[in-house]
C-alpha cells in the first residue's frame, strides 16, 4: 500500500480508536447546571456567521499557518499538547498551556482569519501526480485543530465564553474547509478535527456557569462534513495515472503497439507505488510489461468474454492488445464500484446503511476477483467514511438534546423530564442514524441518552445540579 493509502488507513483507525467491545458502550458522564435561553438566542455562535465572511482563499492562510507552526516547534511541544488534551479539563496546567499557545500565536491568528474567508481553494495536484501525491498538510492541520481546542479550553476555564465560542467556531469552520480540500482522506481529517471541537463543547457544558448552546449547535451546517465530494475526488487517483488521451483511446479503439507499451508502463508504475499487498502475485522482479503477463495467463480470456458481454463488439475486443484488455476490465470494475459508492454516500444514513452493507459485500467479492485489482488498490472504505460522518452528526444531535434538557431543567426547578416528549421549550432532535427518537430514560436525577449504534456504541449520562450560591 502506498504512503497515501497508509495515511488514509491511519486516519480511519484514529477515528475508530474509541470503539469498544460489541456490547460495551462508551459512556460520557456530564454533571451540569440548568441553563435557560440566552438573549439573543445566538449571542454565542459555534460557526462563523455569513456576515463575518470576507472574499478570499482560506487555503493560502492555512498553509501560512503551517509554515509558522513549523518555525516554532520546540522539542517536546507536540507531546505536551497531546498531554494537555488527554487530561480532564479542570486539571489543565494553565500557565503551561498559555505558554504553548503564546508560541503559536501568529499561526493561530492566520487560521482564525482563514476560517472567515468565503472560499478554500486548495489546488492539490492529484490529477497531475495521482497516487504519488503527498498530503503532509493534513497531519499539520490536525495539529492545528488540537491547538485551537487547547485555546478554547483555556478560554472556558477563564470564563471567557465569547472567546471560547469564537475559537470553536474557527475549529469547526476549518474542519469543514479541510474536508473540502480533496480526496476522502481530507474529509476524514475534517471529521477528526470536528470531533475534537465537540469533545471540548462537552467539557464546556459541564463547566460552571456554562451558557446554553442549543441554538449555537442548531445553526451548524447539516451535515457539518459532507463526504460526497471526497469520495467523488477518489476518481482522480486513476485519472492521473493514465494520460487522458490514452484513457479515452482505449475505450473505443485498438491501441497501437506503442500505446500498449505506454499503457503497460503506466500500469507497472502504479503497481510499484501501490506496494506488495496490491501486487498479489505480480513479481517485483519483472518489468511492467512482464508483470502484466502473470495475471494475463489466468484472466485474459475471461476478461475478453466479460468485455464482450458488457456490450463491446467481439471483433474489437479480440483485436485489442493484452494490456488493453486487462486495463479496461480493471478500470471498468473500479469505476462501477466507485460510482455506486458515490450514490450511497449521497443518501440519508437510515436509507444508505442498508445499501452500504450490500455494497461492502459486493466490494469484497469484486476485490477478490481478477477484475478487482484496481478496486483493491484504489477504492476507499466508503462504509467507514459514512459511519465516521454519521457518528459526528449524531454527536451534534445528542449535544443539542442535552442542551434542550438543560433548558427544560431551567424552567422546571432543576428537574429533568421523565421522557423527551415532556420537553416543549425547543424541538428535541431525532437520532439522525434512525430518524426516530433517541433512547432515553431517567434514573433518579440522571438522564441517560443513547443513540443507535453506528461505528461504536456510546451514551451520555447527564446529571443536573443547581448552581452554587
Amino acid at each position: 500500500m502506498n504512503a497515501i493509502r497508509w495515511w488514509g488507513l491511519a486516519v480511519v483507525l484514529a477515528l475508530a480508536s474509541a470503539a469498544r467491545a460489541e456490547d460495551e458502550a462508551h459512556v460520557t458522564r456530564l454533571t451540569a447546571q440548568p441553563a435557560g435561553r440566552p438573549e439573543p438566542a445566538l449571542a454565542l455562535r459555534l460557526y462563523p456567521a455569513a456576515r463575518e465572511l470576507k472574499a478570499g482563499n482560506a487555503a493560502g492562510l492555512y498553509y501560512r499557518a503551517i509554515v509558522l507552526m513549523q518555525m516554532v516547534d520546540p522539542p517536546g511541544q507536540a507531546d505536551a499538547l497531546a498531554e494537555h488534551l488527554s487530561e480532564p479539563a479542570t486539571k489543565l496546567p494553565r500557565d503551561q498551556a498559555q505558554k504553548t499557545l503564546a508560541a503559536y500565536k501568529n499561526a493561530l491568528a492566520e487560521i482564525e482569519i482563514g476560517a472567515r474567508r468565503q472560499q478554500a481553494v486548495w489546488d492539490i495536484p492529484i490529477r497531475e501526480q495521482g497516487v504519488a501525491t503527498q498530503l503532509p498538510e493534513m497531519q499539520e492541520l490536525r495539529r492545528a485543530g488540537r491547538l485551537l481546542v487547547l485555546k478554547a479550553r483555556l478560554e472556558i476555564l477563564q470564563g471567557n465564553h465569547g472567546a471560547a465560542a469564537r475559537t470553536l467556531a474557527t475549529t469547526l469552520r476549518m474542519s469543514r474547509q479541510v474536508a473540502e480540500s480533496g480526496p476522502l482522506i481530507s474529509s476524514l481529517v475534517g471529521v477528526a478535527c470536528a470531533q475534537l471541537a465537540l469533545a471540548e463543547i462537552e467539557n464546556w457544558i459541564a463547566s460552571d456557569d456554562a451558557p446554553n448552546l442549543y441554538w449555537a449547535l442548531t445553526e451548524l451546517p447539516d451535515p457539518l462534513i459532507d463526504m460526497r465530494a471526497g469520495i467523488e475526488a477518489e476518481q482522480l487517483w486513476l485519472e492521473a495515472e493514465i494520460p487522458a488521451p490514452l484513457l479515452a483511446a482505449m475505450q473505443t479503439s485498438v491501441l497501437s503497439r506503442q500505446q500498449a507499451d505506454d499503457l503497460a508502463k503506466q500500469l507497472g508504475e502504479l503497481f510499484d507505488m501501490a506496494g506488495g499487498d496490491a501486487r498479489g502475485s505480480l513479481s517485483a522482479m519483472l518489468t511492467p510489461a512482464g508483470q502484466l503477463m502473470l495475471p494475463a495467463l489466468a484472466s485474459y480470456s475471461q476478461f475478453k468474454q466479460e468485455l464482450i458481454a458488457g456490450g463491446r463488439p467481439a471483433e474489437l475486443v479480440e483485436a485489442m492488445p493484452v494490456a488493453q484488455v486487462l486495463a479496461l476490465r480493471w478500470i471498468e470494475a473500479y469505476r462501477n464500484l466507485l460510482d455506486e459508492s458515490i450514490l450511497w454516500a449521497a443518501r440519508p444514513y437510515p436509507e444508505a446503511k442498508l445499501g452500504i452493507a450490500a455494497f461492502d459485500k459486493r466490494l469484497r467479492e469484486v476485490s477478490a476477483s481478477p477484475a478487482g485489482l484496481y478496486a483493491r488498490m484504489l477504492l476507499p472504505d466508503v462504509g467507514a467514511a459514512n459511519r465516521a460522518q454519521m457518528r459526528l452528526t449524531q454527536k451534534i444531535a445528542v449535544l443539542r438534546a442535552i442542551e434542550a434538557l438543560r433548558l427544560h431543567a431551567a424552567e422546571h426547578n432543576g428537574k429533568l423530564p421523565a421522557s423527551l416528549a415532556e420537553v416543549t421549550a425547543v424541538p428535541v432532535p431525532v437520532d439522525p442514524a434512525t430518524g426516530g427518537a433517541f433512547e432515553y430514560r431517567l434514573e433518579g436525577k440522571t438522564a441517560i441518552l443513547r443513540p443507535a449504534k453506528v461505528a461504536d456504541q456510546f451514551q451520555y449520562e447527564l446529571t443536573i445540579e443547581p448552581q452554587a450560591d
